[in-house]
């Protein structure tokens, strides 16, 4: 307290005005000076201390900053004491005053040695303006990006959506919408894995999720999208990052619908397949052709050679019997060399028949069964003591005219010839088996043994000498292959009671179709 007293205490000191011979001029020039500085540097620190307050956030060097607002304030309060003494003689507290003054002023030169560096690295005005218009363009840009980015993404042809990192979409665009046909309200919010049927769900881990993640850059695959209806549709789907320095921040999906192409690609595959299928049938075709070609040609040279040396032979035998003049000989070896003639001419007939039972070019229409079955009985004219006997109602085929005839034909034409008695009955019917109609033709002949029935219908096969019962051996041969070639199988049983059932299996669809009907129905976009 006594210290403050003595700090305050002028009794020995006079008044400036009273120290040396001030003018009123003089004196008043000092005191209002001095006044108005102290009002200055009053006024500087209070502004420089609101400014400082409000930005002080934002201050480089608010240390300084508030030093300069003492030490302004200290001098400003120095002036002031300095006019005060011209009445009062506070020279002890004008003293301290000004060593805090001087005080204040060191420290602020100590704060701006090292500062000075740094304020001399801060950008200048010009230098803050470049940096801000550059700021302003670089702004400008990124929102003319984000609008060209919007559009894009709006506009684009094929569907997008823009996942968080849980992989929830968070917008879609109108292409999206109408692929899967889901509104944007239902697919926003939702997991884009969930849209997928579960199959094609990739694990947490992998695929979508893993991009969204940033444990992959990007993902691409084809997945699979089931409608509300049960459609199933194809997307090539590709995932990748918008930004790449923040993966996983936001991420982008691309839908492509690929449903024709896979669709087109199935239906490849099943040709493919179909024509390897076709491919091999045929080479197993074409090899049992050449196994029979081979067959055909050895026993055809063999049955040709018999009746050529037959014919050989009797014609010397009729020259021999005419030297030696007689005639009954000579008639009996021509009536001989009519009958090989004959035989021979079968045998080619037949060999023609057989061979022409491969070709694919007859045309197939719908035929009336029954009105087949009257044209092969009276191609075969059996003996009036035989009953030809249909069996219910035949049904109308899709097949072949010519064949069909043909297979009738022989078939009842063994039925008569391999009789062992002078009259018989041969029952004819059909009936539905399937895919299949099944004809039969019953007789009741000796019938068949069991391990003969395969033999029969292997080439120039007979059970009974030609000599008792004349024919080629190639009539059963060339049923087989003329129904086989079309898809069917013929077989044969014991008819109940005795005698033999020949059982023909006939597709309801011929395999076989001409090939002017071929040309005609293929179109140039199909596949063949």
């Amino acid at each position: 307290m006594d210290s403050i007293s003595t700090l305050f205490d002028t009794s020995d000191f006079p008044a400036r005005w009273h120290c040396g011979h001030w003018t009123a001029f003089h004196g008043y020039t000092h005191i209002i000076s001095d006044l108005l500085v102290w009002g200055a540097y009053t006024a500087i620190p209070a502004l420089l201390a609101f400014f400082f307050y409000r930005r002080r956030d934002r201050l480089a060097f608010p240390r300084i900053g508030w030093l300069f607002v003492a030490f302004i304030f200290a001098c400003g309060t120095t002036h002031l004491l300095e006019a005060i003494i011209f009445w009062h003689p506070v020279y002890r507290v004008a003293g301290v005053m000004k060593a805090l003054t001087a005080g204040v002023s060191w420290l602020t030169v100590a704060a701006l040695i090292p500062a000075i560096p740094r304020a001399l690295a801060q950008p200048s005005s010009a230098e803050l303006a470049a940096a801000l218009r550059a700021r302003d363009a670089a702004e400008a840009k990124s929102r003319q990006d984000q609008h060209r980015f919007e559009g894009a993404f709006v506009h684009a042809p094929t569907g997008m959506a823009l996942l968080d990192r849980g992989g929830v979409c968070v917008s879609v665009n109108p292409a999206l919408c109408s692929s899967v046909e889901r509104p944007a309200e239902t697919l926003v919010g939702q997991r884009i894995r969930d849209l997928f049927v579960e199959e094609d769900q990739a694990p947490e881990g992998s695929g979508i999720p893993a991009v969204c993640d940033g444990r992959l850059p990007r993902f691409r695959g084809q997945k699979r999208v089931r409608h509300l209806d049960g459609r199933t549709q194809w997307f090539d789907v590709a995932a990748s990052a918008v930004d790449e320095q923040d993966p996983g921040a936001l991420i982008v999906v691309h839908f492509v619908d690929i449903t024709d192409e896979v669709l087109a690609h199935a239906e490849l595959s099943l040709l493919n397949e179909a024509l390897e299928e076709r491919i091999d049938e045929r080479t197993a075709e074409l090899q049992r052709s050449n196994e029979e070609l081979e067959r055909f040609g050895y026993a055809a040279a063999h049955d040709l050679k018999a009746p050529l040396r037959a014919i050989a032979n009797l014609t010397q035998w009729i020259s021999e019997e005419q030297v030696a003049g007689n005639a009954e000989r000579v008639e009996e070896y021509k009536a001989l060399l009519d009958s090989r003639v004959t035989r021979m001419k079968r045998l080619v007939d037949d060999l023609l028949g057989y061979a022409r039972a491969g070709r694919a070019d007859e045309m197939v229409g719908a035929i009336d069964l029954r009105e087949a079955v009257k044209t092969a009985v009276e191609q075969v004219r059996p003996p009036e003591t035989f009953t030809i006997e249909i069996c219910g109602d035949l049904p109308v085929i899709n097949a072949a005219r010519g064949p069909v005839e043909q297979i009738l034909a022989n078939l009842i034409g063994n039925a008569v010839k391999h009789h062992t008695s002078e009259s018989g009955h041969i029952r004819i019917g059909a009936a539905e088996a399937g895919d299949f109609w099944e004809l039969t033709i019953a007789d009741d002949g000796p019938g068949i043994p069991a391990e003969q029935r395969e033999r029969v219908f292997e080439m120039f096969q007979t059970l009974r000498p030609r000599d008792e019962v004349e024919g080629s051996g190639l009539g059963l041969s060339l049923v087989r292959r003329s129904i086989t070639i079309r898809g069917g199988t013929v077989s044969m049983d014991e008819t109940p009671g005795g005698g033999c059932t020949v059982r023909v299996l006939w597709p309801k669809a011929p395999r076989l179709r001409s090939r002017a009907r071929r040309r005609s129905q293929t179109h140039p976009g199909d596949v063949p």
